[in-house]
């Protein structure tokens, strides 16, 4: 996810020769103060422009450069923030939030070592700062644990999980009453009762989980960096951008769209009211599904009457003679077909266009769904990789932490290696490309120079595979530095010398968050989809998913909305780091702040300050205890030119994070303790296996 697409003031303004007068001084101040109140209502955007209309008056000042730095922090946007913060700590090396957000922006981009550096000068020049001093710890183990995983890679001999798994041997308990796969086999009964399942906040059997691991890799292992699908006339693809974790939302997806299937015929027909209902009549190719939706398998609401005829649409197998169908305000009708409905059939294609996992904290329950989909219609259901399946972003936010709660950290590394393996891009009738990311740093890449990428691997930091994953667009012409600190921007220029080499009509990607769940940019020739709706919980927005048809290949655009999900806060298995707030949404009332962890809303840690008394009081002052972790805890306002200094009602604590599964120990007794040791009891039980 990024901020949306749209023009940016350079964040590395040169100071002026002469000081601006106390006219532009003042104006300046008033701007960021604007600018404060719009990050305080979290409309990141306004924010960032107020800052940069503050920082072209007085470029001189590194509190406006750390605030838009923070305000780029919220907006993903982290190459932006980088060089923020890097431009502040120039303006004056003795500020020393510069270093802290320049620490955040290296984190979210994977640069630890770069991090560290700078945690390591805030503690030497606050010694006594806990949470600078957590942040450094961690970070430490984090480098140390890099460096140990390249040092396992470069041994040649480097084995597979999957080499290392003795599946048959697991046994599936008797108390254990869930989906369980059929001789080893995924079917559409065991995929129904997974959901419901998952539905029920119930866990699939380990045993279960690694057979479709393994299954998987070896079906996702034998398709190319390049997928190529031919469409016929009669036969459409619906394409779904990220999901990013939100379970509940790929349910409602399947819920409006129809479940994945090699065929989801239907067939319009109008009946008589009973007792001599005419025959029925029969289209080569239904409305239904346009405008009106898709039906479940067993009902069929009527869509309207005229005359005293029902018309309503119907679910038909390939090859039936007849069927029962029940009507909601007529008795039951029995219909004859003339002739088998192979006609009628339309094939139907699904794509998942990445970021299926992290943030969101039900993603082994979408990843494991859309696995066994895969496994079921491995022609027809097809998963694209995105920048989150990759090892240093599931490291960050909470795939990883995820899986290790949930089942072992030998589990992790088996969706690891499955995640190498998952195709780059995907071209629908040799015109439409569809990818993550968008297009590339340089002229001249092909649709063969894709076919070419090796892709079993963690992706580099620049190159064909790297721009595939990371890159978005831009709306001038050119090529501009990322606002992500990955790959580049794109313009219009680019799009259309790319399309017009490799004779294709526009693309498809995702990876931005956008407001109404879809964009369509440089003329029509780019169009961005996202399927998260209400992102991470806070960001509003609406989700959609496109139809696309054999015949034309025009984009349909389905918008949806967000439908309620367990108590299970986002970011919940997220590092430790995130954890304690890195990159987590200022609120007030101490919910969250920048450097301390999470409060439970309802349960404030402190009363508002009130009073420049309040401020004064001691620091080390006890605090309550909210359940969520342990606190280490003190009051201290926000500092000086922070983004909501002088909110007198803004309680600002710093506390250690709810537990990060793996990192952090949890409440005693709490679900997520009981999931850690089973964890622990699970992963001595597989060592034993290897």
């Amino acid at each position: 996810m990024a901020m949306a697409e749209g023009e940016r003031t350079e964040c590395a303004e040169p100071p002026r020769d002469e000081p601006p007068a106390d006219g532009a001084l003042k104006r300046a101040e008033e701007l960021k103060t604007q600018a404060n109140d719009y990050f305080k209502a979290k409309d990141y955007e306004n924010a960032i422009k107020f800052y940069s209309q503050a920082i072209e008056l007085n470029p001189s000042n590194a509190i406006y450069y750390g605030n838009r730095s923070l305000a780029y922090l919220r907006t993903e946007c982290y190459g932006y923030a980088l060089g923020d913060a890097t431009r502040a700590i120039e303006i004056d090396k003795k500020y020393i939030k510069g270093y802290y957000r320049r620490a955040a922006s290296n984190m979210a981009l994977g640069k630890f070592r770069a991090a560290l550096r700078d945690y390591e000068t805030v503690v030497k020049v606050k010694p006594h700062d806990k949470d600078a001093k957590m942040k450094y710890q961690e970070c430490n183990k984090i480098v140390k644990q890099k460096a140990f995983e390249r040092a396992i890679a470069g041994d040649e001999h480097k084995r597979s999980v999957v080499d290392s798994l003795d599946i048959e041997s697991m046994t599936i308990e008797d108390e254990y009453s869930g989906p369980k796969l059929e001789d080893g086999k995924v079917t559409i009964t065991f995929m129904k009762e997974l959901m419901q399942w998952y539905k029920d906040q119930k866990k699939l059997h380990r045993k279960c989980a690694y057979q479709i691991l393994v299954q998987v890799k070896e079906v996702l292992s034998k398709l190319s960096t390049l997928v190529e699908t031919t469409l016929k006339e009669t036969e459409k693809i619906t394409v779904c951008g990220d999901t990013h974790g939100q379970f509940y939302d790929l349910l409602n997806i399947f819920e409006l769209n129809g479940l994945p299937s090699e065929t989801n015929p239907y067939v319009s027909f109008s009946a008589e009211r009973p007792p001599h209902p005419p025959p029925p009549q029969h289209h080569p190719r239904s409305a239904l599904g346009q405008e009106e939706g898709l039906w479940k398998e067993g009902s069929a609401p009527c869509s309207g009457t005229r005359h005293g005829r029902v018309q309503t649409s119907l679910t038909l197998t390939p090859g039936s003679q007849s069927v029962r169908l029940g009507l909601s305000h007529c008795r039951w009708l029995s219909l004859s077909v003339s002739r088998p409905v192979f006609s009628c059939c339309k094939v139907t294609w699904q794509i998942f266009n990445g970021d299926f996992v992290d943030r969101g904290s039900f993603s082994v329950e979408v990843i494991l769904t859309l696995f066994g989909f895969k496994l079921l219609y491995p022609d027809h259901f097809h998963l694209l990789r995105g920048n989150h399946e990759t090892d240093n972003m599931n490291q960050i936010y909470g795939f990883e932490g995820e899986v290790k709660a949930k089942y072992t950290a030998q589990m992790y590394e088996l969706f690891s290696e499955v995640f190498e393996w998952l195709p780059l891009a995907q071209c629908i009738n040799g015109k439409v490309l569809i990818m993550h990311g968008g297009l590339f740093s340089e002229d001249g890449v092909t649709l063969d120079d894709i076919r070419k990428i090796e892709r079993n691997r963690q992706p580099p930091d620049s190159g064909p595979m790297c721009d595939l994953l990371w890159s978005d667009p831009q709306p001038q012409n050119g090529r501009s530095v990322s606002k992500r600190g990955v790959s580049c921007q794109f313009g219009p220029d680019v799009t259309k010398a790319f399309l017009e080499e490799n004779h294709l009509d526009y693309i498809i990607r995702s990876h931005e968050v956008k407001a109404e769940g879809y964009e369509v940019a440089h003329g029509g020739r780019c169009v961005t989809v996202f399927s998260a709706p209400n992102y991470c919980d806070q960001m509003g927005n609406k989700a959609s998913y496109i139809h696309l048809r054999g015949s034309d290949l025009r984009p349909q655009f389905h918008q949806f909305t967000a439908v309620p999900h367990p108590n299970v806060k986002p970011m919940a298995y997220a590092n430790t780091l995130l954890q304690l707030g890195m990159m987590i949404v200022l609120e007030p009332c101490g919910r969250w702040t920048e450097g301390a962890g999470h409060v439970r809303g309802e349960e404030r840690l402190h009363k508002a300050l009130r009073s420049p008394e309040d401020r004064r009081r001691k620091r080390a002052q006890p605090t309550q205890r909210t359940g969520t972790g342990p606190v280490t805890s003190q009051l201290c306002p926000e500092p000086r030119g922070g983004p909501l200094a002088g909110n007198k009602k803004t309680c600002w604590v710093e506390a250690a994070p709810r537990a990060s599964p793996g990192l952090l120990s949890s409440r005693p007794g709490s679900a997520l303790e009981r999931d850690l040791k089973e964890s622990l009891r699970r992963e001595a039980g597989d060592q034993r296996l290897r």
